[in-house]
């Protein structure tokens, strides 16, 4: 994020490789939305609780630092 409260998002798009298959796995776009479903499992990121975005924001990060935290604790 810079300072002004804005941040910078690159999008990236992908052409099928069989443009007649209905539908074909994405490996990124699985891992984002795995990603967002372990951030809205924690209560405070499921609804927009927050008046500000910052909030918010503190609130994901958060949840990440603890879903982190938990995932190199775990036992190998």
């Amino acid at each position: 994020m810079s300072q002004q409260g804005t941040a910078i998002v690159h999008w990236r798009t992908r052409r099928r490789h069989n443009a007649t298959a209905p539908f074909e796995v994405l490996p990124h776009r699985w891992v984002a939305e795995r990603t967002l479903a372990w951030i809205t499992s924690y209560r405070r990121c499921a609804r927009d609780y927050e008046r500000l975005p910052a909030h918010h924001e503190a609130a994901v990060y958060w949840a990440m630092i603890t879903l982190m935290t938990r995932s190199l604790a775990r036992p190998r």
